[in-house]
């Protein structure tokens, strides 16, 4: 293997190549530390070394101090780390080492989140959110179903709040307004058969 350039990344450290290839980042006092300079011939060895040595430790450092800050599903820390230049055999390794302790669990994450935001999205939209999020779809749906009947009720709860809110100002016995209250909670990310149904509820009642 050798270091075919040595790239400027920042005020402190460089993007080494090798074999043309990118390969890490370094500081720029690493770079004496372990002899690395362009047109140098890496040993097998040699390379080893530096990654156990200096590079995994970053990256699974790297991982943990994010993880410090907030939760993060396994997708986002992944992303994360890849915003940082780590090569994907880096990041592999740290969302191991981390997922070792439970650190990142992407079960949890999805019933923790379902939990603080109920009764302020629809399960739909909820739905939406935790794929942006990277969560697997098999995972999103147990979580949803784990909490079926509350997540119900306080749906249910959201959108009656919506349409008390929305209906003052519109005279549902006109098409024209009803269609504009139907298109306001679709707007909101609820499913044309709930919507259908708390309207028919809300007007029963007055």
């Amino acid at each position: 293997m050798t270091v075919t350039k040595i790239e400027e990344y920042n005020s402190q450290k460089v993007k080494v190549y090798i074999d043309g290839l990118f390969a890490f980042v370094l500081y720029k006092g690493e770079l004496s530390k372990y002899g690395i300079r362009e047109g140098q011939i890496i040993s097998r060895e040699h390379y080893t070394l530096l990654t156990e040595d200096v590079l995994v430790k970053r990256a699974r450092l790297r991982a943990m101090n994010l993880l410090t800050k907030r939760p993060y599903s396994e997708a986002e820390l992944r992303r994360k780390l890849s915003l940082n230049d780590y090569p994907e055999y880096l990041i592999d390794n740290a969302l191991s080492y981390v997922k070792s302790f439970g650190y990142i669990n992407d079960h949890t994450y999805a019933s923790d989140y379902i939990a603080s935001v109920s009764g302020r999205y629809p399960r739909n939209v909820i739905r939406q959110k935790l794929i942006q999020k990277g969560i697997p779809a098999d995972i999103i749906e147990s979580c949803l179903s784990e909490g079926e009947e509350e997540l119900q009720e306080m749906e249910e709860d959201l959108i009656v709040s919506l349409i008390e809110k929305k209906a003052r100002n519109l005279d549902l016995s006109d098409p024209a307004q009803l269609a504009k209250l139907y298109r306001y909670l679709a707007g909101k990310g609820f499913s044309t058969g709930r919507i259908r149904s708390a309207v028919s509820k809300y007007q029963a009642e007055r």
